[in-house]
């Protein structure tokens, strides 16, 4: 796994495939390899594709152990920039499509075309308590033991041995965050593509009508019996291929929208 050094930042990242680069974001608790792990060889037929750790997430590391998503964006541009690459695709799943959406509103030029996967940019009123049963206070290691077992071994080398502050700022940016204002979300004036599942339970109705109102290029893919995470596992193969149709017709090289893929 390459890394880059960004300022006190030791960014650590997967890299697969050639071509025009596109960059993927992990969510929260994840890591680059254990969200895309299945995706990335798909999407790599066809792209170069980079995926890092975040700032306090798995091999990344870093002296301070706060951090907020908004902090992850500018991590982010600011490891486009290292690499040379002046704009690209930028896709993220839950908390890292968050990221890409405030990357996008921060530095609109920088993101080529935004693909947002089981988030709608809005905070859910039902994500806060679900984290919440992780929170250090609510004795995790002995109600959710393998949830636990797993996030201080996915992250032990980012968190070093304090997986509590990787739970308490999960929390608390998901809290304060995504916040964007109407204004906010009319800069999204690139191509916008929603991936989410038909039982996905943090991505409502009334989040895509408000994207579909504010963004002039936003479309939305709905995947049947798919809940939070239609990339993974066995709908990884169907997510690549209408990643990668609406990835090309984002560049005008496409002959199949991304909205006709499926019946969304």
């Amino acid at each position: 796994m390459p890394a880059i050094v960004l300022g006190d930042l030791e960014l650590h990242y997967e890299a697969c495939g050639q071509g025009e680069p596109l960059l993927l974001l992990h969510g929260s608790f994840s890591t680059a390899r254990h969200s895309f792990g299945t995706l990335m060889p798909m999407l790599a037929r066809e792209r170069l594709v980079l995926a890092p750790d975040f700032r306090g997430h798995g091999q990344t590391r870093c002296p301070s152990l706060a951090w907020d998503v908004p902090q992850l964006a500018v991590d982010m541009l600011d490891f486009l920039s290292a690499l040379g690459i002046a704009s690209c695709p930028v896709a993220g799943h839950s908390m890292g499509g968050d990221c890409a959406m405030i990357m996008a509103t921060l530095a609109p030029s920088r993101v080529a075309s935004l693909l947002a996967i089981g988030t709608a940019g809005a905070r859910n009123p039902g994500l806060v308590p679900y984290l919440e049963k992780f929170a250090p206070h609510n004795a995790p290691e002995t109600r959710y033991p393998r949830f636990i077992r797993a996030l201080k071994e996915r992250h032990a080398q980012a968190h070093r041995g304090d997986w509590q502050a990787l739970v308490r700022a999960t929390i608390q940016t998901c809290m304060r965050y995504p916040d964007f204002s109407d204004q906010d979300l009319a800069r999204l004036a690139m191509p916008f593509l929603l991936l989410h599942g038909d039982q996905d339970p943090f991505v409502s109705e009334g989040e895509v009508e408000r994207l579909s109102r504010l963004c002039p290029r936003f479309e939305r893919v709905l995947l049947a019996g798919q809940g939070h995470s239609p990339h993974q596992g066995a709908g990884a193969e169907a997510a690549a291929g209408i990643m990668l149709r609406f990835l090309a017709d984002a560049t005008g090289s496409g002959k199949l929208s991304a909205r006709s893929a499926t019946s969304a």
